[in-house]
Parts: structure tokens; sequence; C-alpha cells
């Protein structure tokens, strides 16, 4: 049984260290803007194949030293809470959303992987119709045997206006996503929206690893801090 008593997972020093600055790219405004967000759960458009096959791939030959970077405890706090101990991350993109302005940025794994995430990701969304699907949040996370993650609400109503979406890339039948009173399994080969401004959670009670895709997506036609035409956010300043 999950003890909530363990550590976060241990750091050790490395060559990571040259990698624990954040990229910055923009400031926005305090709200995202969101339309046609999932009540509960549903599934969007199917991964390509080739593509998925192709990042499973490369995360499952990922070296160990990978995951939990500092920059990843530095992005995201809630990293530390022992919940967490038995999840472990790759932030490519990340935001501080309860400043004045929210704060987005890219992490030092961004160029080295965009390659093989906004592609998938854009096929993905496409059920939503947006001309230029922007990424605010981008991660991998592995939820280790034992892991649970106990219900929650991801923050103040600006943390949950996007849409919030997860892509199974490793799992198990014994692991389990829930919604409200809702639970599913998510298979590999599917995507799913999840509606984390309601009551969630997540566990892995079987034996081997569970590894999502998660990121967020935003309609940037409609966010006022986003160029119209291009979708691109303004230049840092």
């Amino acid at each position: 049984m999950y003890s909530m008593l363990k550590t976060h997972p241990q750091i050790t020093p490395s060559a990571r260290a040259q990698h624990q600055d954040e990229r910055p790219y923009y400031a926005s405004s305090t709200m995202e803007v969101v339309e046609g967000k999932t009540a509960t759960m549903r599934e969007l458009a199917p991964p390509c194949p080739e593509r998925l096959a192709r990042l499973t791939e490369r995360v499952s030959t990922a070296d160990e030293a990978l995951w939990d970077w500092p920059e990843d405890f530095t992005a995201n706090g809630n990293k530390s809470k022992a919940s967490l101990a038995r999840v472990n991350h790759m932030i490519f993109r990340f935001s501080a959303k309860s400043t004045s302005g929210a704060h987005y940025r890219n992490l030092s794994r961004w160029p080295a992987w965009q390659d093989d995430l906004t592609p998938l990701m854009q096929d993905i969304v496409a059920p939503l119709g947006y001309a230029n699907p922007f990424f605010p949040r981008v991660m991998l996370a592995r939820l280790r045997p034992g892991a649970l993650i106990p219900p929650h609400v991801d923050g103040d109503p600006s943390k949950h206006q996007a849409h919030k979406i997860h892509v199974p890339l490793t799992t198990n039948p014994d692991c389990w996503f829930m919604v409200g009173e809702q639970r599913w399994h998510f298979a590999p080969g599917n995507a799913y929206e999840v509606n984390n401004g309601d009551y969630h959670g997540a566990a892995n009670s079987g034996k081997t690893d569970r590894v999502h895709l998660i990121f967020e997506c935003l309609n940037a036609d409609i966010q006022p801090w986003l160029d119209s035409q291009t979708g691109a956010p303004p230049a840092s300043r």
C-alpha cells in the first residue's frame, strides 16, 4: 500500500545542473478563455499510431536521469507533496497561472522533444476544431507501482481553464483515472480530455509503470494575448 509518509524522489548532482534555467517565452493575461470543455471525460482523436509509437519508444528507452530535473520541481511546486512521491515528470512547457499575468515557460527539454510532441498533439485536438491550437503546458508523468494521487481540484479557476488531455503511452490493467464519481481505465492508442476543474485522481495498483503524455490546449484565436493570425505569443519583454 502506498504510504503518504514517503518523501519526494531524491535529485542527485549530475550534468543535469546545466538545465536548471527556465526559458520564459511570454506573459499572458491572468485568465485563459476556453470553450466546450468536457464536463467529466471524453475521448478525442486517436493519436497517429506511428507518431505515438515513436514517442513511446523514445520514452521507454530514455535514461533514468531524464526524469525529475531540478527545473521540474521549480516549475511545479506540487512535486514536493507527499502525494507525488511515486510520480516522476519530464516537463517541457509550464505556466505560473497564479501570478498577475500568467507567466509561461519553455523548459530546457522542449527544443529536443518538440518535433515528436507538437504534430502528435495537433492531431489529437483536431476534433476541437481550432485553426490555431496552442499548448501552454506539456509534460510526461510516470506513476510508479503503488502510486496514488488522491482526488483533488487543480487550484484556482485560472488553472483549469484549458482543455486538459491525457495520452497513455504505457499502462497496466490495474491503473485507473477518476473524475467526479466515475472511474475509467485509460488505454494506449487513445487520447482523453478530463475536467481538472472537478475532483479527479489517479492510481497505479499494478506492478509496472504508467506513463502519460499530459498537455493543455487553448484556442489561440480567442485568447486576447495571442496573435489571431499565427497563434504566436507576443515577444517577451
